[in-house]
């Protein structure tokens, strides 16, 4: 993990040095620089190497070619298997060589070839290759004036308001189509002019005389394209072999691996493989409101299994709340503070381990989630969203015209199904996993997913999505289910599957209660005078966007290292800080032995063996 800058025509001699300064936490090892005919890159470097092997921020190759690079390849060793055959030979053994050969080798068609969550840049003569993983995993921003003839990009919206020309103003179309999703759709930022590298696509920025022009291209765009022939047995053994090899990839490092290991079934799958079919020692993370939390339970079990050197997290409600300010700081937008737990989940890894797997694209790529089974729900919802826009005489952008009709004008339950379990990997999926790597960012950790794996993705495309869910037993991400049973037994899988409490967790319960201090701390009047009261369903969304108008827009981007939220709160309704401070420690129990929402319905040992295929 890195953090990457740089841009064309470039006049401030000291901005890319700026833009690298305010992305030291993601790259605390090391930083690199390169300058040529008004061509300007740089990396911020969390090395992940052996303390022998000096490794290298940035790979230059000639005078004129450089990369950089924010991720890991996981393919690296047979993509340089490959390049040798070719004639090429290497100096290290960096991703960033890798990428710069394969630039040299094929082109602008590298990113076809490569398989891990990265994005990178390639400065090859007067032009600039950018390029970002399929799913969107790594953030990668860019701004170009037009009127400047300047091209600037970076990792983090935060380097990029380091071009002290560069006025940051709100992008009001981006909360207009909040309405209806809730969640960002597009290459459009909350910053009016800031684009973001679409997933799956590559950009060329090069000069056409005086001028600089901008070349895109889409190399990854996700289609399933169901085989029905498919049996379950067969699409199980092909799992099976995928999903170890996945975590195999992702396991490779010369830094100590950690996992976060949830007490579900699909962190406890990736915790199992490791141990069985790779033989590596693990160090495994546990967070939690509370050491009796059934999921923290779970977790013990599987984290003795496996022998790891385990920790559990106990996280407290007061430390969540005002860890908030922080988290939407890194999030670089007006959206979700769930998220929270993991940011200060990751701060804590940081002191153990800088690489962490984590299992969180499984509902996504397998079919989890209470929405493959209710499919009005989905669609009530977008359409909910669509006619509040109409009242309120907004426009939705076409790109959310096209949600709400994938998900509305479908005549089967398979046909809904396909579409939703494909836009559960678009732009929701980015926005649903950006808090897990930008935590991880925030504190110099490397997060990676064995479940966006691309043969394992590639194999998911053909998977009939009959064969993933089980709409008749209600069973989510079946198939994985079934596989994970025949892979390890019943002995662990039983306890996973049926005792984890979905709802029972820190994240939706201190978020509820969070939710409920911001009405309690908000007035009505605030929210009928707010410019965007209207747009949002309750308080706490309100708050959010405040804070990243503080911090983005009238601070740009500098965090007000002096904020306290309960305060922040105060001054938008009639409530003291005391008051609210008495809300946050106020005791409420923890009695999960007593709850039953979110036990699935086959919540019996012999139910689950008699599954059927």
């Amino acid at each position: 993990m890195s953090g990457i800058a740089g841009g064309i025509g470039v006049t401030d001699d000291k901005l890319l040095s700026r833009m690298l300064d305010v992305m030291q936490a993601r790259g605390p090892d090391g930083v690199g620089y390169f300058s040529r005919s008004k061509i300007n890159i740089g990396v911020t470097l969390l090395s992940l190497r052996d303390s022998g092997y000096d490794e290298p921020a940035i790979f230059k190759r000639s005078e004129d070619q450089v990369a950089v690079c924010d991720g890991y390849i996981s393919n690296r060793r047979k993509l340089r298997g490959r390049l040798e055959a070719r004639g090429h030979s290497f100096r290290t053994p960096s991703d960033v060589e890798t990428i710069m050969c394969l630039h040299q080798e094929f082109g602008d068609a590298l990113t076809e070839l490569l398989d891990g969550d990265f994005a990178l840049a390639v400065a090859d003569g007067d032009s600039l290759y950018l390029a970002r993983d399929r799913f969107g995993v790594k953030p990668l921003y860019y701004f170009f004036s037009q009127e400047r003839n300047v091209f600037l990009f970076a990792s983090e919206l935060t380097a990029l308001l380091q071009d002290e020309e560069f006025s940051p103003e709100l992008e009001e179309q981006k909360m207009v189509d909040l309405i209806v999703p809730s969640y960002p759709v597009g290459n459009t930022t909350f910053l009016k002019g800031v684009m973001s590298v679409r997933p799956g696509h590559w950009l060329r920025v090069r000069r056409q005389g005086e001028q600089l022009q901008i070349e895109e291209k889409c190399y990854f765009r996700l289609s399933l394209d169901p085989d029905d022939s498919l049996s379950f047995d067969e699409a199980g053994k092909r799992l099976a072999e995928l999903l170890i090899d996945a975590v195999g990839s992702r396991l490779t490092s010369a830094a100590e691996v950690g996992l976060a290991l949830s007490g579900g079934a699909d962190s406890t799958a990736i915790a199992l493989i490791a141990d069985r079919y790779h033989s590596k020692k693990l160090s495994t993370f546990t967070i939690s409101s509370s050491p009796e939390h059934p999921d923290i339970k779970m977790a013990r079990i599987t984290a003795k299994r496996i022998k790891s050197d385990h920790q559990e997290l106990i996280i407290d409600f007061e430390d969540y709340v005002q860890a908030i300010p922080r988290f939407a700081h890194l999030m670089e937008r007006p959206l979700f503070h769930v998220g929270t737990t993991f940011y200060l989940f990751c701060a804590e890894v940081a002191k153990r381990v800088k690489v962490c797997l984590i299992g969180e694209a499984a509902d996504s790529v397998l079919g989890g989630g209470i929405d493959c089974f209710v499919d009005k729900r989905a669609k009530e919802l977008l359409c909910e969203g669509l006619r509040k826009a109409n009242e309120l005489g907004l426009d939705v952008s076409d790109e959310v015209l096209s949600i709400v009709s994938d998900l509305s004008e479908v005549q089967t339950y398979e046909q809904y199904l396909n579409n939703y379990l494909r836009a559960k990997l678009s732009d929701s999926f980015v926005a649903g996993v950006q808090f897990y790597y930008a935590s991880a960012a925030a504190c110099g950790v490397e997060v990676r997913d064995p479940f966006l794996a691309r043969d394992l993705i590639g194999f998911l495309k053909v998977v009939p999505a009959s064969l993933k869910v089980s709409r008749a037993l209600l069973i989510d991400k079946y198939l994985f289910r079934r596989t994970c049973l025949r892979m390890f037994g019943s002995d662990i899988f039983d306890a996973v599957l049926c005792q984890k409490r979905g709802f029972g967790g820190p994240f939706r319960e201190y978020a509820r209660r969070f939710e409920q201090i911001c009405e309690l701390g908000i007035s009505d009047e605030y929210v009928a005078a707010h410019p965007f009261g209207a747009y949002l369903p309750n308080k706490h969304r309100l708050v959010l966007f405040d804070l990243f108008k503080l911090i983005f827009i009238d601070n740009r981007g500098k965090y007000p290292s002096d904020i306290d939220v309960l305060s922040f709160i105060s001054e938008r309704g009639d409530a003291t800080p005391a008051t609210l401070q008495r809300e946050v420690v106020t005791s409420r129990p923890n009695d999960f032995s007593a709850r039953r929402g979110g036990v699935r319905p086959w919540s019996s040992r012999t139910q689950l063996s008699r599954l059927p295929a």
